[in-house]
């Protein structure tokens, strides 16, 4: 009697295993989104989302420039400079969007980066990298920072340039 249980049993599993319900499809690679019924666009729409890797960018700040902000402030002074960052509050660390730092010049800013101040180390960074991060602090404190002076025009109606400033090249044809 157990042979004949165990030959039935058998029997019932290959049967069940040779069926497809009617319900169960084969697998596309527009289904990665787990709809029951993918639209026919879902492997677009997952095109068009941005990569993992990409970046926002900030006006006048280099991906350099935002690495070393992520690699080296971030740890203190918290993603948007608030003095917020896992070690911030340990260390004592200003919010670098306060009046106090706001009212200090670029310059002020940059030789602090540079030399470092009270347990800030200084950082020893190229003279651009270390402009974009004033840059990217005026950004979070509100104030408007500063445009950079190598690659901004003067505003359409700005009036004429001064007498020292260099002719505009000429475009050659």
């Amino acid at each position: 009697m157990t042979r004949s249980l165990a030959t039935t049993a058998l029997l019932f599993c290959l049967a069940a295993c040779d069926s497809k319900p009617s319900d169960v499809r084969e697998w596309r690679a527009a289904d990665h989104d787990h709809t029951t019924e993918p639209e026919p666009t879902a492997a677009a729409r997952g095109a068009a989302r941005p990569s993992p890797t990409t970046r926002p960018t900030v006006p006048g700040v280099s991906n350099l420039t935002l690495t070393a902000w992520k690699n080296e402030c971030v740890s203190c002074h918290g993603p948007m400079g608030r003095g917020d960052g896992p070690m911030g509050a340990s260390l004592e660390v200003p919010d670098l969007t306060s009046s106090t730092t706001r009212n200090r010049s670029d310059q002020e800013i940059s030789a602090v980066i540079e030399a470092g101040r009270g347990k800030m180390p200084g950082f020893d960074l190229p003279e651009q990298t270390r402009t974009e991060l004033v840059r990217l602090l005026r950004l979070f404190g509100g104030a408007r920072p500063t445009p950079p002076t190598s690659s901004v025009a003067p505003p359409p109606g700005a009036g004429p340039a001064s007498s020292t400033a260099a002719p505009a090249p000429r475009a050659s044809r």
